[in-house]
């Protein structure tokens, strides 16, 4: 995916956490780094 999904992938933290990380991750949109820090904070 293109870098910009970091941009909104802090909003979609704030907002809907956890259900949007975890659908987001698992659709495999988040960059590596950001899959990992999505479990960890989980």
């Amino acid at each position: 995916p293109p870098e910009n999904s970091n941009i909104w992938f802090i909003p979609a933290v704030t907002t809907n956490f956890p259900h949007t990380v975890e659908c987001i991750a698992d659709n495999g949109v988040l960059p590596a780094s950001n899959r990992i820090f999505t479990i960890s904070v989980e």
